[in-house]
């Protein structure tokens, strides 16, 4: 009797799965690459002359996505970003050095017909390393040396183009993010406060529509 409803559940999730239409696939897995310019550094060293001259960043990623209405899909997945750039004292350039996070999108994507779509949406960034210690602000207020930072919430908008051929989807996805930064002990803080560093780029995104 088990063996008899194993063998029609799985039969009927057989011809539920074969008889799926276009319509019937909400769901998209892909990739994407992003390259673009950004902002970086304290608030406190930059009103004072000092700061980060940014010279580009790399985004490399993998994508989820999911119809949620009929314009609107939810989109989320995991991102690699490292971000390179030139510290400066009295604007005057340094050395070479980066910074590198992680990141997990939660964002909306609207579409314009089946062309054009707008989209936006928080990220969360759960892990940062720069390539030098910094001062950083720690629990009890005091400036501690480190050579992590922790990376809280951030959000970003977009527009872009999405073209679809045979379940390949294309896109193309200019957009601008702003990301708040605390010191490794300062999770409670305001992500106003400490580091800020704010992104403008373009996404390249290829994925499998299913």
């Amino acid at each position: 009797m088990k063996r008899t409803v194993f063998l029609l559940i799985l039969l009927s999730s057989v011809v539920n799965l074969s008889g799926q239409t276009e319509t019937d696939k909400n769901n998209i897995r892909g990739v994407h690459i992003a390259l673009g310019k950004g902002n970086f550094g304290w608030r406190e060293l930059m009103a004072g002359g000092g700061g980060y001259e940014n010279k580009y960043y790399y985004t490399l990623g993998i994508d989820y996505s999911r119809k949620l209405f009929k314009r609107v899909d939810l989109c989320t997945g995991i991102e690699y970003t490292c971000n390179y750039m030139t510290s400066l004292v009295y604007n005057s350039p340094q050395s070479n050095e980066y910074l590198k996070l992680l990141t997990i999108p939660a964002q909306f994507k609207y579409h314009i017909g089946k062309l054009v779509y707008f989209n936006g949406g928080l990220f969360v960034n759960v892990l940062a390393k720069t390539s030098e210690e910094r001062w950083v602000a720690s629990r009890d207020g005091k400036w501690v040396y480190t050579n992590n930072v922790s990376m809280l919430l951030g959000w970003g908008l977009g527009a872009g183009i999405e073209h679809e051929f045979e379940g390949v989807v294309f896109s193309l996805n200019p957009y601008v993010r702003w990301n708040g930064i605390g010191g490794v002990e300062s999770f409670y803080k305001a992500q106003y406060e400490g580091f800020i560093f704010s992104q403008i780029g373009v996404n390249f995104g290829l994925g499998y529509k299913f």
